[in-house]
């Protein structure tokens, strides 16, 4: 039990700490199913996931800032316009951009950032 600034919280967990499954893999990943281009199904379920969140605790998310998506053109399963189908298909929301407008030009040009960027929402 934690007691602090009047607030109590009561965590459970199985495990002697706190914190190390889940919820430390998956810190900051609440997300629309950007993530997984190669499982429509899971993507959907995800942006499903994210709509009720953000039904329900919203005002916890930080939307000041600029959320992008790049896929590089080496090492990647997913090319750009795979990566453009499977949001049209899963109903999710992206916007392709230039690369130059949020990378480095050294980033575009020696770290394969050349494929496409994305604005996610």
């Amino acid at each position: 039990m934690w007691s602090g600034g009047g607030n109590r919280v009561l965590v459970l967990e199985c495990d002697p700490t706190p914190f190390r499954r889940a919820t430390y893999i998956n810190q900051a990943r609440v997300h629309q199913g950007y993530h997984y281009p190669r499982s429509i199904s899971t993507a959907i379920k995800s942006a499903g996931y994210f709509e009720r969140f953000n039904k329900d605790y919203g005002f916890c998310i930080n939307r000041e800032f600029k959320k992008v998506y790049a896929v590089s053109d080496k090492y990647s399963w997913t090319d750009g316009t795979q990566f453009k189908n499977f949001c049209n298909a899963a109903g999710i929301p992206c916007e392709e951009l230039h690369p130059d407008r949020f990378l480095k030009k050294i980033c575009v040009t020696e770290h394969s950032l050349r494929e496409s960027i994305h604005m996610t929402h």
